[in-house]
């Protein structure tokens, strides 16, 4: 199935982001990596052979923010010896502001860094 986002505000992060969740699944928590993150999903990088539909619970910093978020599994593909799963996260509309707030400060940081790493 393939699964089609309809979002105008997505970032992709230019170095992944270290997370974990907890897989409902199998009842563990694992390592992975956001790879991209909006307010409504997130795209995540994991060793894990999570099945479609399934609900995981992701934690990660952004900034010195911990972001906890819930969502479903709605692709999947593998790659390398890992796999890549898009999340259709949960997130109250308090949530979705944070995101985009701690988004924005991200960016932000970036091209300050950018400008004084380019003088």
């Amino acid at each position: 199935m393939r699964y089609r986002r309809e979002e105008s505000f997505r970032y992709k992060f230019t170095a992944p982001i270290y997370c974990f969740y907890w897989d409902e699944y199998e009842r563990t928590k694992k390592d992975g990596a956001v790879l991209d993150l909006s307010p409504n999903g997130l795209k995540l990088e994991t060793s894990a052979d999570l099945p479609i539909t399934t609900s995981i619970d992701v934690t990660f910093g952004l900034n010195s923010t911990s972001l906890n978020v819930r969502g479903n599994i709605k692709w999947k593909k593998s790659y390398l010896k890992k796999y890549i799963v898009g999340l259709e996260l949960q997130n109250d509309e308090e949530l979705k502001r944070k995101i985009i707030n701690e988004l924005k400060q991200h960016v932000k940081k970036e091209r300050q860094n950018s400008l004084t790493n380019n003088r």
